[in-house]
């Protein structure tokens, strides 16, 4: 009889990541993008109202608008940002969370 092996404790790299710091915010933020929507589909249901992908979200997006040097990367992250931002906004007010926006989204305050 075999024993299963364990799971490894610390997650791999991702070897497609590029090694651009820009380049990389932004493969981060599509990244979370994808888990965010992800999440959304599959857990949602069962989240607790203090579980909060899109605010993780929202601080990649942050770092991507930060870190890029190429003003369409900057663009990019900085409508993903602010779409981040109503998005949040309005789950907030369905939810009746006070207040319903944040100063600085993204931002880990």
């Amino acid at each position: 009889m075999t024993s299963p092996t364990s799971p490894s404790a610390t997650p791999t790299p991702d070897p497609n990541r590029p090694e651009a710091a820009d380049v990389g915010a932004l493969f981060d933020a599509v990244a979370t993008e994808h888990a965010t929507i992800y999440g959304y589909g599959i857990v949602s249901a069962y989240a607790l109202s203090t579980r909060n992908a899109r605010s993780d979200s929202a601080v990649a997006c942050s770092s991507t608008a930060r870190q890029a040097t190429a003003e369409s990367d900057r663009a990019f992250g900085l409508t993903a940002l602010t779409q981040c931002a109503v998005l949040g906004a309005r789950w907030r007010r369905v939810l009746r969370e006070w207040p319903v926006t944040k100063a600085f989204p993204g931002g880990g305050e």
